[in-house]
């Protein structure tokens, strides 16, 4: 994409205009400081950890360890969103090297390390690292998290997208009032154990934000239960092959992620802060995903840009386009190890093909998690209908498992 194309996406606020100098404050010029030199310029809320200790930081990222570790009033947070937006980014930090010391090899990354560590545990690193992220928990209480801008509410009422699907403009974003209403047209979707259902992306992502799966169909909630009625009894077959009810056209699909936040006392809080929001339209669920044309389904994706939530004067959620392939930072979790490391470029929904390609209720893959239990050998569950308050607890107590908070908690005893 040129900078002409760049110049245009910003007038027309696709992308946000970025902050001049002495706008940057000082915490976000470490959290720069911290990433790998080719991604300075992405908005991160992840780090590659299935990448070499020495691909996983810039060169300034010692000394800036060294230097806000001894100097925590030097980032001059002033406000729990700075503190929270700071955090999501060094607990990414910090999750990175706490895996990728033991599982990279690093002579042969097209695989997960299959012995012992071939890296020494950064231990240096992970101690600043802890010690930052323990800065950023300082005064917050749980009230404080739940108090935290909702950046989807904001959004919807900047009134900059569209609130519902223009069929005859399929490529138009939308972004529903309705999505996150407790018993509303949109169904919130879970399983019967305490595994949370959208298994693969929180283990994907480091499990330090949650991933909830939305559904509605035409008709409203009464006709979406029913739905999700014939998708339970159809899933507890034990046949992968059996082919599963095929869903109406017209459904609409949302996966919402939230992120996960740390307070003073140590507790993981689901907090509003919606990070990304994903939308897909099923015109012709019978047919195959092509990311290119809106004919089997019209695809929207979101992403939150911390610096306008900050700043409050334009809605913090910014749809992507179909070629932002150089801003949407989906593309480089999948790039660096997540699935393979392919030296590739592409847009966001280019990548959702290669998992869920398939035609209209098969995309899905609950046929997949649930029968077999694919994912931590979960064993077979049972599709269930969920509150996102209870899936997000769920989520929540699902990364205090984690061995990376484990680590973490063992640089804070």
């Amino acid at each position: 994409m040129g900078s002409r194309h760049l110049l245009i996406l910003v007038a027309t606020g696709l992308l946000p205009s970025p902050p001049s100098p002495q706008e940057i404050p000082e915490w976000r010029r470490f959290e720069q400081a911290l990433r790998p030199p080719k991604f300075k310029n992405f908005e991160l809320t992840f780090w590659p950890d299935f990448r070499p200790i020495i691909d996983l930081a810039g060169p300034e990222a010692d000394k800036a360890l060294e230097r806000f570790a001894e100097h925590p009033e030097e980032l001059g947070l002033k406000t729990n969103l700075d503190r929270v937006l700071l955090q999501r980014s060094v607990w990414a930090f910090f999750d990175a090297h706490s895996r990728s010391w033991r599982r990279v090899d690093p002579d042969n990354l097209d695989h997960w390390l299959d012995g012992p560590p071939k890296q020494q545990k950064p231990v240096r690193k992970l101690e600043q690292a802890a010690k930052i992220l323990k800065i950023t928990t300082a005064g917050l209480k749980e009230e404080d998290v739940r108090a935290l801008p909702d950046s989807y509410a904001r959004t919807l009422d900047s009134k900059t997208y569209a609130e519902e699907f223009d069929e005859s403009n399929p490529g138009r974003p939308f972004l529903p009032p309705g999505l996150l209403k407790l018993n509303g047209p949109w169904i919130c979707l879970g399983s019967s154990t305490d595994v949370p259902l959208a298994l693969h992306h929180l283990q994907y992502f480091g499990v330090r934000s949650t991933f909830l799966v939305f559904f509605r169909v035409p008709g409203g909630r009464e006709a979406g239960l029913a739905f999700a009625k014939v998708l339970q009894e159809d899933l507890r077959k034990q046949r992968p092959e059996d082919p599963l009810p095929q869903m109406p056209a017209g459904t609409q699909v949302a996966l919402v992620e939230q992120c996960l936040v740390v307070t003073a006392d140590r507790k993981i809080i689901p907090s509003p802060l919606v990070e990304t929001v994903q939308l897909r339209v099923y015109r012709k669920p019978d047919r195959p995903f092509d990311f290119q044309h809106e004919d089997s389904q019209a695809v929207f994706v979101f992403r939150l840009v911390g610096d306008l939530l900050r700043s409050e004067d334009r809605p913090p959620l910014r749809a992507l386009g179909k070629e932002e392939s150089d801003w949407e930072p989906a593309f480089v979790r999948v790039e660096l190890c997540r699935s393979g490391p392919w030296d590739m470029r592409s847009a966001s929904p280019f990548f959702c093909t290669m998992c869920h390609g398939a035609p209209g209720t098969e995309s899905l893959l609950f046929h997949q998690d649930l029968r077999l239990g694919f994912f931590q050998k979960a064993g077979p569950r049972k599709l269930d209908i969920v509150t996102p308050p209870s899936e997000r607890e769920r989520i929540a107590r699902w990364k205090e498992k984690d061995e990376t908070w484990k680590d973490l908690e063992s640089f804070w005893r």
